[in-house]
C-alpha cells in the first residue's frame, strides 16, 4: 500500500548509472531509505525537486523490506541557502550526521521532524550562533524519545521554564528566547553531555 508523506532530504548517493539513493526523515516513518529511479536522467520531471536539505512530498510502500521505492516527488520547501554560509552549513550537516546515526526506521519521529524543518527555516535567515540550532533538535530528540531528564519546578522553577520555552522555540511554536552567547554555550554542552549518557551518536 502506498502512502504519501512529507520527507527530509538529509544524504542523497548516485546508485547505478541514473538513480540515487536518499536517506531522511519523514513524520510517520521516522529515518527512510528511499530509491528514485531515473533520478540523473536529464530528462527526469523528479531531478528538479531531489536535493540536500529539500522537503519534499513523496508517494512510497513502507511495507516492502530494504529501499522504499519512490513513485513519485515534488517539491515543498527548499533550504538550499543554508549552503550559503559556513557556518549555517556545517551546522545543518551535523543535523544530518545526528539524526541519521540516531534515528531509526520505521519509527514515527513527529516531534523530531517539525523540529528539524524549523532549524532548517531559522538557519536560511541568520548568520551568527548557528550551532544553537543543533542543540535544538538534540533537545526535541531528547524529548521524543524519554532521554531528557526532568527538571524539577518547584526547587529550580526558572531553569524549568527556561527548558520549556527553547522546547518550544524548537517546535516552532514560539521565539527563541533572548540568550546570551555563553549562555547558548552552556546548554549546548549539557545538551550534549545528556546525547554522551545515552551513548548517542
Amino acid at each position: 500500500m502506498q502512502i504519501t508523506t512529507d520527507y527530509i532530504i538529509l544524504r542523497k548517493t548516485p546508485y547505478k548509472e541514473t538513480s540515487l539513493i536518499l536517506a531522511g526523515i519523514s513524520r510517520e516513518l521516522g529515518r527512510s531509505d528511499l530509491l528514485v529511479k531515473g533520478a540523473l536522467k536529464t530528462s527526469s520531471k523528479k531531478l528538479p525537486a531531489i536535493d540536500l536539505f529539500r522537503e519534499i512530498s513523496i508517494s512510497v510502500a513502507p511495507e516492502k523490506q530494504g529501499l522504499h521505492p519512490v513513485y513519485s516527488a515534488e517539491l515543498v520547501s527548499n533550504f538550499d541557502n543554508v549552503a550559503d554560509n559556513r557556518g549555517r552549513f556545517e551546522t545543518a550537516c551535523g543535523l544530518s550526521r545526528f539524526l541519521l546515526s540516531n534515528l531509526y526506521s520505521g519509527i514515527p519521529a513527529p516531534a523530531t521532524y517539525d523540529a528539524l524543518k524549523t532549524a532548517l527555516e531559522s538557519l536560511i535567515n541568520i548568520e551568527t550562533n548557528c550551532f544553537f540550532h543543533l542543540s535544538l533538535v538534540k533537545l526535541i530528540f531528547l524529548k521524543e524519545h524519554g532521554m531528557l531528564p526532568e527538571i524539577n519546578q518547584e526547587q529550580r522553577a526558572e531553569e524549568a521554564e527556561l527548558l520549556e520555552n527553547l522546547l518550544n522555540a524548537a517546535a516552532g511554536k514560539t521565539p527563541l528566547p533572548a540568550l546570551t552567547d555563553v549562555y547558548m554555550e552552556q546548554i549546548a554542552a549539557w545538551t550534549d553531555n545528556i546525547c554522551r549518557f545515552n551513548e548517542l551518536k
